[in-house]
C-alpha cells in the first residue's frame, strides 16, 4: 500500500500547486484593480482562456500568469523549468490523475518532483510575493525537501 500513499501525496501536491498558481493570479489581478468578471471566470477555469491553450501545464504555468503580464509566463521566465514541467505533466501528472499509481514503495522517487515544485513556488513568489505579517514573507517548507534561498 505504500504506492497508494505516495500516489495520493503526489496527486494532492500537484493539485495544490495548480490551485496556488490560480489563487496568486487572481489575487494579483485583484490587487492591481484589473479583476473583471471575465478574468474572474477564466482564472477559475484556465482552460477557457482565449485563445484556447493546449495542455494543462500550459494553461496553469503560461496562460494564467500571462493574464497579469506576458513576461510572467514560465516559458518566458525560466525555459529550462518550463521544459521540466512539461515533461512532468506528460509522464507523471497526467497519469497519476487518470488512474495510474506510483510504481515504487520508496518515497525517494518523489524527491525530484518536490525539487521541481520548490522551483515552481519560487517562480510564483518572484511575481507574487506574499506578505503575511509586518513585512514578513510567507515561506513554504517541504519538511526534508526544504531548500533555503
Amino acid at each position: 500500500m505504500p504506492e497508494d500513499l505516495l500516489t495520493l501525496i503526489l496527486q494532492r501536491t500537484v493539485l495544490g500547486l495548480e490551485s496556488y498558481v490560480s489563487a496568486a493570479v487572481w489575487m494579483k489581478l485583484g490587487e492591481s484593480g484589473r479583476l473583471t468578471p471575465e478574468l474572474n471566470r477564466v482564472v477559475k477555469n484556465p482552460f477557457e482562456i482565449s485563445p484556447r491553450q493546449k495542455g494543462t501545464a500550459n494553461c496553469y504555468y503560461n496562460a494564467l500568469p500571462a493574464l497579469i503580464d506576458p513576461t510572467y509566463a514560465l516559458k518566458e521566465k525560466n525555459a529550462a523549468l518550463w521544459g521540466e514541467v512539461k515533461e512532468f505533466y506528460k509522464t507523471v501528472r497526467n497519469k497519476i490523475l487518470h488512474g495510474y499509481q506510483i510504481g515504487s514503495r520508496n518515497p525517494a522517487v518523489l524527491y525530484p518532483s518536490f525539487d521541481m515544485f520548490w522551483e515552481i513556488y519560487t517562480w510564483v513568489n518572484a511575481w507574487h510575493p506574499r506578505v503575511t505579517q509586518k513585512g514578513k514573507h510567507m515561506v513554504f517548507r517541504f519538511g526534508a525537501f526544504a531548500k533555503s534561498t
